[in-house]
């Protein structure tokens, strides 16, 4: 008897990892390496806001983002879509914050170029996964669209044959 179990998301994927990874180790003699892993907590977003284009280095406060338990990675995503994945720099992360770089803002708002004033805030999650389950814990971050520069125009000149000159403008 054959059995497939499909998935529509990756944090389906890593629920059944987790599950498997549970009942392997219920029955270990090692199961003394693993602690009770505790809910995450998020206390604050520094800087709380920042670029629709992403690229904006936050760090995020809190507690129990990486307990003493084995197999245990924290993962931060923006918005509700897990291909916004906030990359964790992991030699400045630990169990009281994570720091990383923001994702580029893929809402409505932020994908139509023409509003330089729009701002949309979306939800950062934080998600630990462990041997015990995932859990996790959320906060709230702004794109601010008129932070990103933009090109809006751009002029060449040629003085002569061996010099050219570029000028390019941008708003922020």
């Amino acid at each position: 008897m054959s059995t497939s179990v499909r998935t529509s998301s990756p944090s389906i994927a890593v629920m059944w990892v987790c599950f498997l990874l549970q009942l392997m180790f219920f029955f270990s003699a090692d199961a003394a390496l693993f602690t009770t892993q505790r809910v995450p907590v998020i206390t604050d977003i520094e800087p709380p806001h920042g670029g629709t284009e992403g690229g904006t280095k936050i760090v995020i406060s809190g507690a129990n983002f990486n307990s003493d338990s084995l197999f245990t990675k924290a993962v931060v995503y923006f918005g509700n879509s897990l291909a916004n994945e906030c990359k964790t720099i992991d030699h400045f992360s630990g169990d009281t914050q994570l720091v990383c770089y923001t994702p580029k803002c893929r809402t409505e708002v932020c994908n139509n170029g023409n509003i330089w004033s729009g701002t949309s805030t979306v939800e950062v999650s934080v998600y630990v996964t462990g041997v015990e389950g995932i859990l996790f814990a959320t906060s709230s971050f702004t794109y601010y669209n008129y932070w990103t520069p933009n090109v809006y125009e751009m002029q060449t000149a040629a003085y002569s044959s061996a010099v050219a000159n570029l000028q390019v403008s941008l708003r922020a």
